[in-house]
């Protein structure tokens, strides 16, 4: 028996390919790596606009903070920032002359169950702001209703300012 002597070739790679196929993943994970980031981005800065409700009156002079705002029509806008957290912007002549922050949330009744929600004559059908005032603790109210608003619906705050007059 004769003994074959075969010359095995070395697995050559062609370069040209090898980097090919690099710079392919490469750019896949770096396209991959934009579009979360790009996707991050507008929810964790996101203020929105939900409410405007135009010309309310205000017959009272309020306080916040510093700032005294005489009796008057202003806009009022309920402002969503993020998920959860909710403002009141108070404006007059398209000036942002006040912020309200911290609203206390109101439960609805049936809050937990949606269908019920929706069929309840406790909840308005469109977006609602009652403006109250307590005299004896020298505060006014704005409660602000969302009803079955677009972005956010089913939601009753109540906004908190100190009145100045008695």
């Amino acid at each position: 028996m004769g003994v074959f002597l075969c010359k095995r070739r070395p697995l050559r790679i062609d370069k040209r390919a090898k980097g090919g196929i690099m710079r392919a993943r490469n750019v896949s994970i770096f396209l991959a790596f934009l579009l979360i980031f790009l996707f991050s981005i507008p929810s964790t800065g996101e203020i929105r606009e939900i409410l405007t409700f135009r010309d309310v009156e205000i017959p009272w002079t309020l306080k916040q903070g510093e700032l005294v705002l005489e009796a008057g029509r202003y806009d009022v806008l309920l402002i969503k920032h993020g998920i959860e957290l909710f403002c009141l912007k108070l404006r007059q002549n398209g000036k942002t002359i006040c912020v309200v922050k911290n609203p206390q949330r109101i439960k609805y009744t049936n809050q937990h169950n949606l269908y019920d929600l929706m069929k309840s004559e406790d909840v308005p059908n469109e977006s609602r702001l009652c403006v109250k005032k307590n005299p004896a603790l020298q505060t006014v109210y704005f409660v602000v209703e969302t009803g079955n608003c677009r972005h956010c619906k089913f939601q009753k705050m109540r906004f908190k300012m100190e009145s100045s007059e008695t």
